[in-house]
């Protein structure tokens, strides 16, 4: 069973997220912020990170500069789901490791589309 990883401060998408992949038969586990997210990488062992951007503690882009360092000897890709519509901000996310950016409010059958094409 494949993992995923959900860092979303927002307890209501981060849960609705999980219970819906969890159905689709992915093993889940969410993370209110960044920085308990990265803590998470090394004990859950995910397949395929989904990140929030605009987080309290450590962002999304904070994130995806921090595991950098671990991609080196485990790579995971990461999904960004944000509200930021920002072609900047957008660019730095797939700059710095990104696999896909997908903007708030999303479709389910879009999210598997891409979670699929990844794993």
């Amino acid at each position: 069973m494949k993992r995923i990883l959900i860092i979303e401060d927002e307890p209501d998408i981060r849960e609705s997220l999980e219970e819906m992949l969890t159905m689709h038969g992915y093993e889940t586990h969410g993370a209110p912020n960044g920085k308990v997210g990265f803590v998470l990488l090394s004990t859950f062992q995910p397949d395929l990170v989904i990140s929030d951007l605009m987080m309290p503690e450590m962002g999304g882009i904070d994130f995806l500069q921090s595991i950098n360092k671990y991609r080196k000897s485990y790579p995971v890709d990461c999904i960004v789901l944000t509200a930021v519509n920002d072609k900047d901000i957008i660019a730095k996310a797939k700059s710095i490791g990104a696999k896909h950016v997908m903007l708030k409010p999303f479709r389910l059958d879009k999210l598997l589309e891409v979670i699929k094409a990844l794993l």
